[in-house]
């Protein structure tokens, strides 16, 4: 289970709500990959306006965080999606951030970061 009692770290970058689940560790590991995984979801989805670049880069660093939020489950499925959207709705509270519109960026931050979140994970119980 999920340790509900982590602090999220004070926002230091320009994502302005962050799961309970997001540290400093997770934001560091962020902003070493940023640039080539909003490059990368840029190629995917040129000629698409999907989303704007700073909701594409929001959801894309809620992607690579999960991956440290939620360490003990390897593999993008319902349950990780269904407690994907649970923290996406209850961080993102006005409509332009559905997750409906979200869903592929984070699936993209999460596939991306495997690896890349070498820290030392949450405790959960």
């Amino acid at each position: 289970m999920h340790d509900t009692s982590l602090e999220s770290t004070p926002p230091q970058s320009h994502h302005t709500d962050k799961p309970r689940w997001w540290t400093q560790s997770v934001e560091d590991s962020w902003n070493k990959v940023k640039a080539q995984v909003l490059q990368e979801w840029e190629k995917l989805v040129a000629g698409s306006k999907q989303l704007d670049r700073r909701l594409a880069e929001e959801a894309l660093a809620f992607g690579h965080g999960a991956r440290a939020g939620y360490h003990r489950i390897e593999i993008w499925g319902r349950d990780l999606e269904s407690r994907l959207q649970q923290d996406w709705k209850e961080m993102s509270r006005n409509v332009e951030r559905k997750w409906e519109d979200v869903r592929d960026a984070v699936k993209l931050g999460w596939e991306r970061a495997r690896g890349a979140t070498k820290t030392d994970p949450p405790a959960c119980h």
